[in-house]
């Protein structure tokens, strides 16, 4: 082949690592600036609003200034805060005043708060009587976003004797290590228990919000018995080793022979109601409902789904044609559920007017019709949808021109079911979403809750081998809990953004071996294929780009905003990015302007057909580019072939993976 002999050079090149250790200041201050003020205030019923907002500012120029760096100070807030303080007579009242006012964000409000009151900064901080307005989560963000050690504020998962964890799924697994240091390194191993032959992994990441080294091994068998051998390193200096066995999960759930049901008998019309048929299986015995081409599950589009599965659990679905309701597929505290070579069609609401580009369901209706969805599962995890057609909604979702694109889903994720042992674990593989030129999804596959550690995918899940096309906002969105989330082997096209990932807020997650081509909203406008941003503002997760073969008229990796922050942290490797145009914010490979200190680019070839060469904002970037040894004429050729769903061009090996 004739990129072969430049592949070889690429994989000869020495991989250049560093580890760097991130720096935490540490604000917490010795002097009770809040308390103090109240104490040199006295009495403030003695004073008029006035007077007292005057004293507060004079207040905050002698103490404040003089504790607290200048770029942490926000005049306006900490006066309302103070006021609302020392109105009340009682810190927290104050605060929920302030957070009740709406005028400032909540995390800012918090953030000072446990500045200016840092006896109130430990864990066990009252929430009582907060009438909902604080939830544990948002503290932990503040305390985070002030520097706070994360291994102080959450609790490390779990671990057995062996002091490592591995979540199996069918062709992956998730491996945990807890109460480690970010200084430590490892070396992964693993083999077939029945094989001597040991095979390198790739290496574990420091997680700072549990303290945990995790990753994850992929390509592996299904229904397979595995060694892991697990090295950790401070330095040159042996720490320990870990050993664990896991078997990964079957490639088809185990079935109840008593329980088969065959669609034409158990379906007359209407919706396909499991709770009111009472179908559910139990571990080692699911039920079974087998579909056939004869029997379709029809619904009316106003119906809120089309099959009911409600909590129902241990069910798998085959062969299984479903048009109609505003979900074809809704479940709500389920859990291992499946579905195998499904046909899924027409569903949605149909719109009754449009205003301003978006679709309403009625002439009464102020909200725009979104989220319907062709899976949606609603706080439901341990879920594997594969071999599924999932295409032509009843209407399409609007595109930025008129807002936030608002309409319907493929799939829809919201993978914190309340038991913790079936949160996450959803599996994608081997499907095709797909709209059309004129019939778009909002995102293709949508994640709900972008701002929480329990948002989207959650953790321990994998999204790879499928065809997802025509959305014009994302076509995959990860964002939110992104812990061990895997996107791999994927052909993207046809949306505004490929891969969403804003914000990580738990990771490692991985995107890698996806081919990413032909962009473009129903206008044909982009934004970039990889989307990052939101490290401070929900920190603090990694998010690795391996392998990608990236072909766009845009931008390739790029920063966007997520509550005011536009910080990423990325470790990428071996990608091909080749952009088309180039203009102030158009054409990057890259765009970095932030360059969090611990983010790494190895290995990568960018360029910019316009510019001909890298067209980049990143740290360090002189270090990796190998774009010289693409020949120009070779870029060319791949950008105009990197349009159909097999990779027209070999992704760099990442050997470790």
């Amino acid at each position: 082949m004739k990129y072969m002999h430049m592949l070889t050079i690429i994989l000869l090149v020495l991989t250049l690592c560093s580890c760097a250790t991130r720096e935490s200041v540490d604000v917490r201050q010795q002097v009770d600036i809040g308390n103090l003020l109240k104490t040199e205030l006295g009495n403030p019923n003695s004073y008029n609003n006035k007077e007292l907002a005057k004293r507060i500012n004079q207040f905050i120029n002698d103490k404040v200034a003089e504790n607290l760096p200048e770029h942490r100070k926000n005049s306006e807030l900490i006066t309302s805060l103070f006021i609302n303080v020392v109105n009340t007579g009682d810190n927290k009242k104050g605060l929920l005043k302030t957070i009740e006012s709406a005028k400032y964000n909540k995390l800012r409000i918090l953030r000072w708060y446990f500045t200016y009151f840092p006896s109130e900064r430990d864990e066990h901080f009252n929430l009582d009587g907060t009438r909902g307005l604080i939830s544990h989560e948002d503290q932990q963000f503040a305390l985070l976003l002030l520097g706070e050690d994360p291994t102080l504020i959450f609790e490390a998962s779990a671990i057995g004797e062996t002091g490592v964890t591995a979540t199996p799924l069918i062709e992956s697994v998730s491996i945990a290590l807890t109460n480690q240091q970010d200084n430590y390194r490892s070396t992964v191993k693993f083999k077939k228990v029945s094989s001597e032959d040991w095979r390198d992994a790739n290496p574990l990441y420091f997680e700072p919000l549990t303290g945990q080294l995790t990753g994850s091994i992929v390509y592996l068998q299904p229904a397979t018995d595995y060694e892991i051998s697990i090295n950790v390193y401070d330095g040159d200096t042996l720490v320990a080793t870990y050993d664990t066995e896991f078997q990964t999960r079957p490639n088809s759930p185990p079935i109840d022979p008593d329980k088969v049901y065959m669609l034409e008998d158990i379906y007359d019309g209407g919706i396909l109601d499991l709770e009111r048929l009472g179908i559910e299986g139990s571990p080692g015995a699911w039920a079974k409902i087998q579909g056939s081409k004869d029997t379709v599950i029809v619904a009316p589009s106003s119906e809120k789904r089309a099959i009911n599965i409600g909590d129902n659990s241990y069910v798998y679905f085959e062969n299984i044609t479903v048009r109609g309701g505003i979900h074809s597929v809704h479940s709500y505290h389920a859990h291992h559920i499946w579905f195998n070579g499904c046909d899924i069609a027409q569903w949605g609401r149909i719109p009754y007017e449009y205003r301003d580009g978006k679709a309403y369901a009625s002439a009464e209706t102020t909200s725009p019709m979104n989220y319907d969805s062709g899976f949606y599962f609603k706080e439901s995890g341990v879920v594997v949808v594969e071999n599924c057609y999932v295409h032509d909604p009843n209407y399409s979702a609007n595109s930025w021109e008129y807002g936030h694109p608002k309409g319907p889903n493929a799939f829809w994720a919201n993978a914190n079911h309340p038991n913790s042992e079936f949160k996450g674990q959803i599996i994608l593989r081997n499907n095709v979403f797909t709209g059309s030129e004129s019939v778009r999804f909002n995102d293709v596959i949508e994640g709900r809750s972008n701002g929480s550690l329990d948002g989207g995918f959650v953790k321990n899940s994998a999204i790879y081998n499928n065809k997802l096309a025509y959305a014009n906002d994302d076509i995959i969105e990860i964002d939110g809990g992104q812990y061990n989330v895997l996107v791999y082997d994927n052909d993207i096209s046809h949306g505004y953004v490929g891969v969403s990932a804003v914000p990580a807020v738990m990771g490692p997650s991985y995107i890698f071996n996806n081919t990413i081509h032909d962009l473009g909203d129903e206008r044909g406008k982009m934004w970039t294929a990889i989307k990052l941003g939101g490290l401070y503002s929900r920190p603090i997760g990694q998010v690795n780009v391996f392998n990608n073969t990236i072909t766009v008229y845009r931008n390739g990796i790029s920063a966007s905003n997520f509550a005011g922050d536009s910080s990423f942290w990325i470790y990428a490797k071996n990608n091909i990015i080749i952009t088309e145009l180039s203009a102030n914010m158009v054409g990057h490979n890259v765009y970095d302007p932030n360059q969090y200190v611990d983010s790494h680019y190895q290995q990568n070839i960018f360029y910019n057909l316009t510019s001909n060469r890298a067209k980049v904002e990143m740290a360090n970037f002189e270090e990796v580019d190998l774009t010289s040894l693409l020949p120009f004429e070779s870029v060319i050729e791949l950008y105009d072939s990197n349009h159909a769903f097999a990779v027209p061009f070999p992704n760099l090996s990442l050997i470790h993976i």
